[in-house]
């Protein structure tokens, strides 16, 4: 393990202590740091690698090992994974950095009164060399007829050309499910459905579509004092959108009262 060198945790990450550690020992695995099949320190060692409690450690590897990155072992300790994963098995087209940035998404959600729209500006985060995650931005969601509004955070992995993964209501931890779009030519609009649960026995699927924020419209801080347009209103734009170059921030914000 004298090839491993992992710095400590950055105090500035809004990420938390376990996911933080997760994305390190994530990141060390995929460049081959720890290649497949090495033994993986144990949780004290890891504990005092990164600052961290061993209850930390614990909750990052069961992270890595839900992602199929790890094995443990009863009374031999945690593995690197000797296999790749299904997922990991297709080839990437190209680097998530490419889809590093804002995007404006919109989709529909099932209600007892019928779909309903919501609307969001995410920001895409790339992790490694083929995974990201996502997390909404500024200004607040919009989610019609419901408050709070759905905030929604994403892990995901890039397959050829498509975005694949899960997501996660913040604001209602109840909900959640799986993401799946098709990137288009010029990597600016991403479309394609959601899988949510509705209950025990019940799973519901609806179009998401996505499109790149141009960054030259975009404030370094975003919008925190205007909002987003009515969501039925954004959520008409993205699905009708035909261009395939970003979308100016201001199609999908409304004037603040002092403009």
């Amino acid at each position: 393990m004298s090839s491993m060198d992992i710095a400590s945790l950055d105090p500035d990450d809004a990420r938390a202590p376990y996911a933080q550690v997760a994305a390190a020992l994530r990141q060390e695995i995929e460049l081959g740091v720890l290649g497949p099949g090495v033994k993986l320190p144990t949780h004290q060692r890891l504990a005092d690698m990164f600052g961290v409690s061993v209850g930390t450690v614990k909750r990052a590897l069961g992270e890595l090992q839900g992602a199929g990155l790890i094995v443990s072992r009863q009374g031999q300790g945690a593995f690197v994974r000797t296999r790749k994963s299904v997922l990991e098995s297709v080839p990437s087209t190209f680097s998530p950095a490419i889809l590093d940035g804002l995007w404006v998404t919109a989709y529909r959600f099932h209600s007892d009164q019928g779909p309903k729209p919501h609307a969001d500006i995410t920001r895409i985060t790339p992790q490694s060399g083929r995974r990201l995650t996502s997390t909404n931005y500024s200004p607040e969601p919009r989610t019609q007829d419901h408050f709070p509004p759905f905030r929604t955070e994403i892990e995901a992995q890039l397959a050829n050309r498509h975005f694949i993964g899960f997501w996660k209501n913040m604001s209602d931890t109840r909900y959640f499910g799986s993401v799946h779009l098709a990137i288009l030519p010029g990597e600016n609009v991403m479309t394609g459905y959601y899988t949510s649960f509705t209950s025990d026995v019940r799973v519901d699927a609806m179009p998401w579509t996505w499109v790149r924020l141009d960054p030259a419209s975009v404030g370094p801080s975003g919008y925190p004092h205007v909002s987003l347009k009515d969501p039925a209103t954004v959520n008409d734009l993205l699905t009708q959108y035909t261009d395939r170059s970003p979308m100016t921030a201001s199609a999908v914000l409304e004037k603040s009262e002092s403009e």
